[in-house]
């Protein structure tokens, strides 16, 4: 494994993220929705204080922007967040009532998601002045159930939806949201989205998203995601991308070998210039394949053209042109860093 251990080509390590805290100005509504799906309630019961004195002990299944779901032992309850005081936690809840508050949790998460597609569906064809209305509902989810819905979104077929479900998923308090942008960034089909979503995730993380286009220029996975990621990077400009395209050129030196391998090509015709009339071509042996340990199903012009691409990257960064190899390129680098 001695090509896979080298420095050039380590994937870049996942950069933990805390969450941040939550604002004191949450609505009761959110607040209840996060701690549910961030598994905060679900190993006590729950004691519902209500304004007319009453209380109510149960677990909590899910909260909409008007009402909360809590399941008591003589079924399920809908009570107005405007009838709730406060909610405590109390005792342990009886383990068979929790179980089916699990079960009751997962389909109410699959409604509200459903909803919230339907929603955005309907955005499409409304007009501005029930468009506002709908995305005001929107802006009532909690942002967990509303990611997969809105990352569903970017695919619809609608213009309308599909900037709804952008600006939306741009300002989702997630840091999956990044990830979602990235995502559109680098595999929608849309030239104009791809752009929206590579904007926004610049202003929401301009270093998660470097990072993540340098893994995809470095990973195998289709080449158009590592064309575009490597088009990313030259825009950005930024001289802390170098090792990893680099890396880049290294990965797909041995991708190349190991394609020609695959295809039991052991030598490849060089001309050499003409003699006369006929052109001289000698056969050059490649070196031997048994020891190499890279593997790949990309064609060999696809991975020249993303070669290609990763030189133009390291030219427009670096104002150099040291040619598709990266021992140059690496050996240049090594003396800029001991300056």
């Amino acid at each position: 494994m001695r090509h896979l251990d080298s420095p050039w080509l380590r994937p870049l390590r996942p950069r933990t993220r805390r969450l941040a805290k939550l604002s004191s100005r949450l609505c009761l509504g959110t607040c209840l929705s996060l701690a549910l799906l961030l598994g905060c309630l679900p190993c006590l019961a729950e004691v519902i204080h209500l304004r007319d004195g009453r209380t109510l002990e149960g677990c909590l299944i899910g909260v909409t922007d008007k009402a909360l779901t809590v399941l008591t032992p003589e079924g399920e309850q809908v009570l107005l967040l405007t009838e709730v005081a406060r909610i405590d936690a109390s005792k342990p809840s009886d383990p068979r009532l929790e179980k089916k508050a699990q079960r009751a949790r997962v389909l109410f998460a699959k409604e509200r998601q459903r909803e919230a597609r339907q929603l955005l569906r309907r955005c499409g064809r409304a007009t501005p002045t029930e468009r506002l209305a709908l995305e005001a509902r929107l802006q009532a989810f909690p942002p967990a159930l509303l990611l997969g819905p809105l990352r569903k979104a970017l695919e619809d077929s609608r213009p309308v939806t599909r900037q709804v479900a952008l600006a939306h998923l741009t300002r989702l308090p997630l840091p999956q949201a990044v990830d979602a942008l990235l995502a559109a960034a680098l595999t929608h089909t849309r030239h104009d989205l791809r752009q929206g979503a590579h904007t926004a995730a610049l202003k929401r993380d301009a270093e998660r998203s470097r990072g993540v286009y340098e893994a995809v220029a470095l990973s195998q996975t289709k080449p158009l995601r590592r064309l575009r990621a490597l088009g990313r990077l030259a825009e950005l400009g930024q001289r802390s991308s170098v090792p990893a395209l680099i890396g880049v050129l290294e990965r797909v030196g041995l991708e190349l070998r190991a394609s020609l391998a695959k295809g039991r090509i052991t030598s490849v015709p060089v001309d050499l210039g003409t003699i006369g009339q006929a052109a001289l071509r000698v056969p050059i042996e490649l070196p031997e394949m048994d020891l190499l340990e890279v593997s790949t199903k990309v064609s060999v012009s696809s991975l020249r053209q993303i070669r290609a691409a990763a030189q133009g990257s390291l030219g427009s960064i670096t104002q150099r042109d040291l040619g598709a190899e990266a021992g140059p390129w690496k050996a240049w680098w090594s003396q800029q860093s001991e300056r």
